[in-house]
Order: C-alpha cells, then structure tokens, then sequence
C-alpha cells in the first residue's frame, strides 16, 4: 500500500496528457468497447461527435488513442468542471458499460449485485479488458472498505479510474468517499467507504 497519505480527489492538479503520452508503452492497447463508450457519451451529452470512427468492441487499439479520446471526451461532456473531474465523471459509466457486455455478464455473473463479490473481481476484470497495461491488486478488503493498487495505469489513474471504480459502487447501489494516494503518473493507490 502506499506510503503516501491518502487525500480527498484532486480536481485541480494538471492533466498532463503530454507527459502520460510518452511514457506509455507502444505495445499497450484497450478494448474497443470502452472507446466508443466514452465517444458516445461525449456525443450524448455535448451533442457533438468528438470522433466519426465506430470502435470495434474487442478490438485493440492503441493506449495513446484511448487517452487522448478520455481526455477530449471528458472536455467535451462536462466543459463546466475541472478536466480532472471531467474525467472522474466519465469514468462512472464504465462499470454498467462492461456488465452489459457478454464478457461481463459472465464474469459478473458470480458476483450478482453484491459489492462484497464484485471488490474481488476487479483484478480479473482490468486483466480481461487490457491487452497490455493496468495491473490492478486489492490491497485491503473489509466491509465497507478497500484500497486498490493501479499499477502501470497510464489513462489517468488518479482521475479516471477513480471515477472507474467509484462508479461501481454507485451502480452497485453504495455511496461512496474516496481518496487516492498518488504515487507517479502511472501508480496509485485508491481508498474507498463505502455504505448502502
């Protein structure tokens, strides 16, 4: 777990993209599904498409695409906020995105609508959706609270992963306060209360 404290969500700092952007590995893709996910969403709610592509659903694509995509779907959708925060909000409908898929009714399947299941399944779940990239390891796990290590997250592990993850509990039926322990651009730990 982290040695550095856990702190409320930053929606001030820098994004960064620039500095992400090249610190990613070439070899490191994503799953079609979650881009057109954000392309979609930034298009719903700016009421302007942000891309004309159609993603592929299992489908890689490069890491470098996806980020620039969460970054200008984020701008696109909630112009009102911070980016970080931008981010953080269209992380929340990830969760819903991947249960509704045939991989994730199956891999949720055991779980059903129990927090207490799902919080297990998160390593397995990224590992399934990433062809090279996040490694995620739950580092405490307790009713009602858990901390996640994001290793090697380059697409904002400190903003849209927090909303990633967060969005679970919400579409789990849980509210939720989170704090994160930044450690690099690509490290993070994730502090989560969590009640129904």
């Amino acid at each position: 777990m982290t040695s550095h404290p856990f702190q409320p969500f930053d929606t001030r700092s820098p994004l960064e993209l620039e500095e992400r952007l090249r610190l990613v590995p070439k070899d490191a893709l994503v799953k079609g599904l979650f881009l057109q996910r954000i392309a979609d969403e930034a298009k719903k709610l700016s009421g302007k498409p942000i891309r004309e592509a159609k993603y592929v659903p299992f489908k890689d694509y490069p890491f470098t695409e996806w980020m620039q995509l969460i970054v200008d779907g984020g701008l696109a959708a909630y112009p009102r906020v911070p980016p970080r925060e931008a981010l953080r909000r269209l992380g929340h409908g990830t969760f819903a995105t991947y249960r509704e898929s045939t991989l994730g009714k199956v891999v949720l399947s055991v779980a059903g609508n129990s927090i207490g299941a799902t919080i297990p399944l998160v390593p397995k779940l990224y590992a399934l959706t990433s062809a090279r990239g996040t490694r995620v390891v739950i580092a405490h796990n307790e009713p009602g609270h858990c901390v996640v290590e994001m290793h090697d997250a380059w697409d904002f592990p400190d903003s849209y992963h927090v909303g990633v993850l967060e969005g679970g509990f919400l579409a789990l039926g849980h509210t939720v306060d989170v704090r994160v322990g930044t450690i690099t651009r690509s490290r993070c730990d994730i502090e989560f209360r969590y009640a129904r």
